[in-house]
């Protein structure tokens, strides 16, 4: 039977200052160092959404029966998603498993979940370029006492924590629109139609770049996608599986939007950009914007492209239990 336990969070705030220098004491929740808001710094960049790791001897890796542990992930968001100035949050959560959930005295279930501080973890910007993280415990308060079931020696088990929450990857392309493509006259012209490349965006899926060919009617565009963060991709429509009860045609699923301010937005194949299936962490979109009527000069415009997909990345330790030594 699956279980579902809905553990709080212990928070305690750590807010570093703009100057690079933190406020003292200890903290599970913060903001990276701050380049004091250098235009000229690119925080769009990097593979990674949220990153994981257990803080040291939590769970220790040897214990006796009858102490008490219990299991605290650092969850930092080094990605772009959400972006401050939009007032999102982050929708995701931890899920814990691969024991015996009476090794813990039931105080932490194979399979318990609890929700991220979604308002907490907030993406990278200009001011803040490392950042957000937060730490998450199971259980919520106090220690689960452990033991060592069925009376062995020892238990041994792997202790698995996956994350499994919604993120956006957001790129812009400036592209050429050539209202009259088949012109003699070139030697005033601004832009030439050309393929973009794209590099990461701050996100574990990334478009990496956008191919661009014109038509008399129509302007239109290969637009490449990889998964680039280590982890998996999960179809939006998804989430509530993820993670021990996903199944093969769950994964590898994104959606993607593409639009221009002067352009509208466009039509994509396949499914117009719905439930695009990625094969070898890789995806193709065919995407078209009608060509605008003007048969002015040709001149550049900017395109937006949205992913949006759940991932999960998942972390591991080892935990020895020892059974409690004889008493005298």
């Amino acid at each position: 039977m699956k279980h579902t336990y809905l553990a709080g969070i212990t928070l305690v705030v750590m807010l570093l200052m703009l100057t690079g220098q933190s406020c003292a004491g200890t903290g599970t929740i913060g903001w990276g160092n701050s380049q004091g808001g250098n235009a000229d710094y690119d925080y769009r960049t990097g593979s990674r959404g949220l990153m994981l790791q257990f803080i040291r001897n939590a769970p220790p890796p040897e214990i006796f029966a009858g102490d008490g542990t219990n299991f605290q992930i650092e969850v930092r968001n080094v990605g772009t998603y959400p972006s401050p100035e939009s007032g999102s949050s982050l929708d995701g959560k931890i899920v814990v498993g691969g024991f015996d959930s009476t090794a813990f005295s039931n105080s932490i279930r194979n399979g318990d979940s609890q929700s991220l501080p979604g308002n907490i973890l907030i993406g990278k910007s200009q001011f803040n370029p490392e950042g957000s993280y937060a730490i998450v415990s199971f259980p919520t308060s106090g220690v689960a006492t452990v033991d060592v079931p069925q009376n062995l020696n020892y238990y041994d088990p792997w202790i698995i924590a996956s994350a499994c929450y919604h993120y956006t990857t957001t790129a812009g392309a400036n592209v050429c629109i050539d209202p009259d493509p088949y012109t003699i006259q070139r030697e005033n012209e601004v832009c030439t139609v050309r393929d973009v490349s794209l590099g990461s965006q701050g996100a574990p899926v990334a478009i990496t770049s956008v191919e661009e060919d014109v038509m008399t009617n129509r302007i239109l565009f290969k637009i490449n996608i990889a998964n680039v963060g280590g982890g998996t991709i999960v179809g939006p429509d998804y989430y509530s599986e993820c993670p021990f009860n996903l199944r093969n045609e769950m994964i590898d699923i994104v959606d993607v939007h593409v639009s221009s301010s002067s352009l509208g937005t466009a039509s994509c194949q396949p499914n117009n950009g719905q439930d695009l299936r990625l094969l070898n962490g890789r995806g193709v979109l065919y995407c078209y914007f009608t060509a605008p009527a003007s048969t002015g000069p040709a001149y550049e415009t900017p395109i937006q492209i949205d992913v949006d997909y759940v991932y999960m990345d998942s972390i591991k330790t080892r935990v020895k239990i020892f059974s409690a030594p004889a008493s005298n």
